[in-house]
């Protein structure tokens, strides 16, 4: 691997560092690019190796082109890259656009994969499920995993479910981590030490979810092992999920939504 590109230099791209980083696994050569000069010297003085640019054509032109855009800014910024991209290869980070998608907004650009990124990549404990277009083989997928291993978990997918992924393990922890880190400050407020605090948070969250997954028992099975439940406000949270992210996944995949019966 000689040299990895990004276009956009947003909080993705902070994530895919950092985890690079944490793993001892930094590429040689990094570019990114992005329209903020604030964006691009934050990264910096992050990360003093990586080159920084406002041309996304210079990013383009690496070995291997991560697209860490918005869909919205996916779209005006893909048609200005196809002559670019040559014969390199195309990670997209953004839900929504398909491979098909995308190879048409690059003028027939076949090498294409997709991957949805997950924010503890950022300590190299990731899940990135990642998808591969028609138009790539076996080299050029095992070039994309080489990236994505050191990050975490990285499971090749059906396309078709990187949507879902996209809901399930990419916004993910913003369901959790605000009743972790309310758990850690709480238990700091009733004496416990910053290290006890953190130790109980994550054996608890460990343990939980372990029972969780195990397949031993069900879900109102595990609930009652616990017979003293201090919050029924607690089940909000689950209700919330289950009346917003049918509609978002649907939302997503483009597909529309049955009105309320009258």
């Amino acid at each position: 691997m000689n040299s990895v590109g990004f276009v956009g230099g947003g909080r993705i791209v902070r994530v895919f560092l950092s985890g690079w980083k944490q793993a001892n696994c930094m590429p040689p050569a990094v570019t990114v690019s992005d329209p903020s000069a604030d964006a691009l010297a934050k990264l910096k003085e992050l990360f003093p190796q990586v080159q920084t640019t406002t041309d996304n054509t210079v990013s383009a032109s690496q070995e291997i082109v991560f697209l860490a855009v918005h869909p919205p800014v996916a779209k005006e910024v893909l048609p200005l890259l196809a002559g670019s991209l040559k014969a390199r290869l195309l990670v997209s980070l953004a839900p929504v656009l398909t491979t098909e998608n995308l190879s048409g907004l690059l003028r027939g650009f076949p090498r294409i994969a997709r991957t949805i990124p997950n924010a503890p990549s950022a300590v190299a404990m990731g899940f990135n499920p990642v998808a591969f277009g028609s138009g790539t083989g076996t080299e050029d997928q095992e070039r994309v995993l080489a990236l994505l291993r050191p990050l975490g978990d990285c499971p090749i997918v059906s396309e078709t479910d990187l949507e879902a992924y996209a809901l399930i393990s990419g916004r993910g922890p913003t369901y959790l981590w605000p009743l972790l880190f309310e758990l850690i400050a709480t238990a700091r407020t009733l004496g416990l030490s910053a290290g006890a605090a953190v130790r109980a948070v994550e054996k608890t969250v460990l343990g939980s979810l372990a029972l969780a997954t195990g397949g031993q028992m069900s879900a109102d099975e595990a609930m009652d092992l616990i017979p003293v439940k201090p919050m029924s406000e607690a089940a909000v949270l689950p209700a919330a999920l289950r009346a917003s992210l049918p509609g978002l996944l649907a939302q997503m995949r483009g597909v529309s939504q049955p009105g309320p019966k009258p």
